[in-house]
């Protein structure tokens, strides 16, 4: 029997696994502010700065970090959160942190001035398409749409870093000193800017043609499908446009652009970092007669950008009630042979995913094995194809 995980790893969530024989020693604040640095020059600035990863995103990250370390709120912070989060690997601890960053990262857009927030809803993946010439989406490729959208962006960033270098630390060190001392009333009232936002949504779509209408109704409906490039690339077009450009302030009929923005920027914000946040998934491993227990399969984060690939064959026993009693690597191997973590920890490849799988099966069971009618023990091997591309 062979299983293959194509662009997926499989992790195990379980409390006994354990990546090597002793856990790793905890970093204290300083060590991990370092670690996070040294991934925006591995890996790319994204978590950080959750706009296209460039070379100026990624100087604009380092110095977000460094004007974050001066602030008292920010570390006091990151300490308390060390205190009561640990994790095996250094990757998954970090992955912990960066969840813990995002969701301070949406919660402070409240503490940003509208003209940051105008500038942050730009820089949210495709609406940098507002400076775009709406005739590109019908004459130009979508390779060459994309390559306008990353020079746009990258542009923006140029021309408004010092902004954000500034604006993007000061509003994130208040929501940190927020949650470091909460306070009733600090915080904006969510339901009134749904319900300002909603009104303001409406009165701004009527702005546009009939045609245009339908698109900015689209682009903010569940389940919303263009039916050709060139339509969601005109959809995103007038999109971004009608939330930046719109200037409605009526204070008495709850119409408010201002609070339009802040509210579709937060929720595009917040739905593109839980995407980033949440375990890459792989399909779990049907095997015939096995239920799977609570352990869950998902991207492992130390195996990101290592290009792990290979096949390898697992020997696993059973025992006369169903419960597996041993996984064995009976075959095999994957390259590189062996992973380093970001902070200098060398993992065997091999053992890492042999621990991998035998976690996993061992959290559920397989139907017992009948033999002259009664249970007996049995082992079978299978087989895994690993890539992560």
């Amino acid at each position: 029997m062979a299983l293959r995980f194509v662009k997926a790893a499989i992790l195990v969530v379980a409390s006994s696994l354990a990546m090597h024989a002793s856990a790793m020693t905890q970093p204290d604040a300083e060590k991990l502010q370092a670690y996070l640095h040294k991934q925006v020059d591995t890996e790319n600035s994204y978590f950080i700065v959750p706009i296209l990863p460039t070379e100026n995103s990624n100087r604009l990250a380092h110095l977000m970090l460094d004007s974050l370390w001066k602030e008292p709120a920010y570390r006091d912070n990151m300490r308390a959160w060390l205190a009561q989060n640990q994790a095996s690997v250094m990757e998954d601890l970090l992955a912990l942190w960066h969840e813990h960053y995002h969701k301070a990262f949406t919660e402070s857009l409240d503490l940003l001035d509208d003209d940051a927030i105008k500038l942050l809803w730009r820089l949210h993946r495709t609406n940098a398409m507002y400076a775009m010439d709406r005739q590109y989406c019908r004459t130009r490729t979508e390779a060459q749409v994309a390559d306008i959208l990353r020079a746009e962006t990258d542009k923006l960033i140029v021309a408004q870093f010092d902004r954000l270098a500034t604006a993007l630390p000061k509003a994130l060190t208040g929501e940190f000193a927020r949650q470091n001392s909460p306070r009733a009333g600090e915080r904006p009232n969510s339901n009134a800017i749904a319900k300002i936002a909603m009104k303001t949504f409406a009165a701004v779509t009527k702005e546009w043609p009939e045609e245009d209408k339908k698109r900015i109704e689209g682009r903010f409906s569940y389940g919303y499908q263009s039916s050709t490039p060139q339509e969601l690339c005109e959809a995103i077009w007038v999109t971004s446009r009608a939330v930046y450009d719109s200037y409605i302030e009526k204070p008495n009929a709850m119409l408010s652009a201002s609070t339009l923005r802040l509210s579709v920027v937060k929720s595009a914000y917040q739905k593109a970092l839980a995407q980033d946040d949440a375990p890459g998934g792989a399909t779990q491993p049907a095997v015939q007669g096995f239920t799977p227990g609570k352990a869950v399969i998902y991207y492992p984060k130390i195996f990101n950008n290592k290009n792990v690939n290979g096949s390898t064959t697992y020997k696993i026993a059973v025992d006369d009630k169903g419960k597996v009693t041993q996984v064995t690597q009976a075959a095999g191997g994957v390259k590189p042979a062996s992973i380093t973590s970001v902070d200098g920890t060398v993992f065997t490849t091999d053992t890492m995913l042999l621990r991998v799988v035998e976690s996993y099966f061992r959290s559920g069971s397989f139907v017992p094995k009948l033999v002259d009618g009664k249970p007996a023990p049995y082992a079978f091997s299978l087989g895994f194809t690993w890539s992560w591309d």
